[in-house]
């Protein structure tokens, strides 16, 4: 400055590494200077310059130069980043060499070169990945036999394993994959080589291991005896069932008998297996119960004896288990003047003999019901035995389900609180073969489930396709007031050829089970 005394002033960082040599023309992507002494309140822009004038100049866009500054940002003291800007590569150059600083106060740092090259080069992947469902035993760490390379060797691979719950994977020191278990399940793997501001990312390659556990053993199975008088005994099992053990003794009324099966743990899938004879005769089904869960059933559909075997298969989370567990129950017809020894559950609701609805199909044949429905939430609720129904708020729909074995007919109406209140959309005429929809006081909504042999156990059933609420209907659902829809549920369902007589039948082979009716009430609405 032409002064006599100095004047302390900020320089730019020293600069020692860019994290890209190389870049295409159009890539406008992100890269990193790493160096030393850089502070944001000076260095907050960085200057490119080439031999050719590539770079937009100006506000014309005709206009270009040799040289571009773009903002920076200082990440650390030690590296600042920036966007590439995009240029015209000239005719018949292959390659740019371009120089970056850093400038701070008007003075420009010592540069660092890269080179702009026409667009950006393919990337191949070279990796032996397991087998599709390869099995790596839990506690075993499986290494790939051929090394994971790349094409371009200053942009190695990476893996991603998922869930990371289950595996973990990596690219050793020997540039081999290493897939590490974490627990039992099935575990996906990803390998690709990522793109860059030069290269296009590789194509992935991708498989799935199955992560195995050896299931520990001791499982054992707890079932109780049931009187005529409802006096329960315990019945405990484990291996040495399947060569003798206590039998299990219920009666059988009008409705099927459900006997809860207690695991002491339950790894993997747990199989209930019903002997052939009882199989065919349709004296019963069994439920080995869902995942996570420790209660399965075995369910009496008929008198006579049910032989159930548990075993637990291998799967594609476990190896399988040793024992084998085989529980006999015997199903007794209940004496004349005895009470069904059936339990009458009701769910999530609570009891509402004032709202039993006679008007629209036969009187109810199980208590008529209530709950309040939280209009926020979505949720599943149950009304009794099998059956329950659930809402999503977001779609503003009502579903009604059962979880079962049995084939029929499922009958169900929504409806409105009175006539006048339409809080249903239903479908209407077709009109220049477009579906319509209008507004109602009620939904109906049916499902027929035939004769099928391989229903064998309990399944998820969704009876028809739900009920969508009208505009109207979901502005109710929570606002003040509460009100009432009421459902109107029935189940007429039947079990066909059990090969046995016996009272209820409406002929020989064929037991037809005890129809249900009930009337649920849902309140909705808030009270302020």
């Amino acid at each position: 400055a032409n002064e006599p005394s100095p004047v302390a002033f900020q320089v730019p960082g020293t600069l020692s590494l860019i994290s890209t040599s190389t870049a295409a023309v159009s890539s406008g992507e992100t890269v990193t200077l790493t160096g030393s002494g850089f502070d944001s309140n000076v260095a907050t822009s960085v200057e490119l310059t080439s031999g050719s004038s590539v770079f937009a100049a100006g506000i014309r866009a005709a206009a270009i130069a040799n040289r571009a500054i773009v903002p920076a940002t200082v990440l650390s003291s030690t590296q600042i980043s920036f966007v590439l800007p995009k240029i015209t590569m000239p005719k018949g150059v292959a390659t740019l060499p371009t120089q970056v600083k850093v400038l701070a106060n008007g003075i420009a740092s010592a540069p660092t070169s890269f080179s702009y090259i026409p667009k950006k080069l393919s990337q191949v992947l070279t990796a032996a990945l397991p087998a599709a469902k390869t099995i790596i035993n839990m506690g075993s760490t499986f290494t790939s036999s051929t090394a994971v390379t790349s094409s371009n060797q200053s942009n190695p691979p990476i893996v991603t394993a998922t869930p990371s719950s289950i595996c973990s994977a990596r690219i050793n020191a020997l540039r081999k994959l290493e897939i590490t278990t974490v627990s039992p399940g099935e575990c996906s793997i990803s390998v690709i080589v990522p793109s860059t501001p030069a290269y296009t990312a590789s194509a992935a390659k991708t498989t799935t291991v199955l992560i195995k556990g050896t299931r520990t053993p001791g499982l054992t199975a707890t079932a109780d005896s049931v009187s005529a008088t409802g006096e329960r005994v315990s019945h405990t099992y484990d291996v040495t069932s399947a060569l003798s053990g206590p039998t299990v003794n219920v009666f059988v009324g009008e409705n099927p008998l459900d006997v809860p099966v207690t695991l002491n743990k339950h790894e993997g899938t747990v199989l209930f297996t019903v002997d052939a004879a009882a199989e065919k005769a349709g004296v019963c089904s069994a439920d080995g119960g869902e995942v996570g869960t420790l209660v399965g059933s075995i369910t009496m559909l008929d008198v006579g004896t049910c032989k159930v075997t548990i075993t637990t298969p291998a799967d594609a989370a476990w190896t399988a288990g040793p024992e084998i567990i085989v529980i006999t129950v015997v199903g007794t017809a209940l004496p004349d003047g005895a009470v069904d020894p059936t339990p009458v559950s009701i769910g999530d609701a609570q009891l509402a003999p004032e709202d039993t609805d006679t008007s629209l199909v036969e009187p109810d044949t199980e208590p008529a019901v209530a709950l309040d429905l939280s209009p926020t939430v979505a949720k599943e609720y149950a009304f009794g035995g099998e059956d329950g129904f659930g809402y999503d708020p977001v779609a503003g729909k009502l579903t009604l389900k059962s979880r079962t074995i049995f084939v029929g007919t499922w009958n169900a109406v929504f409806r409105s609180p009175s006539a006048d209140k339409k809080w249903f959309k239903v479908m209407g005429k077709v009109v220049k073969k477009k579906q319509t929809y209008v507004d109602a006081a009620s939904c109906t909504i049916k499902l027929t489930v035939k004769k099928d042999p391989k229903l064998k156990k309990k399944v998820l059933r969704v009876v028809g396709a739900g009920c969508e609420l009208s505009a109207s209907g979901k502005a109710a659902f929570t606002s003040v007031g509460v009100q009432k829809i009421k459902l109107k549920f029935k189940r007429g369902k039947q079990y066909a050829s059990t090969g046995l007589n016996y009272k209820g039948t409406a002929k020989a082979k064929t037991r037809l089970m005890k129809p249900v009716t009930r009337t649920i009430v849902i309140k909705v609405g808030r009270v302020s």
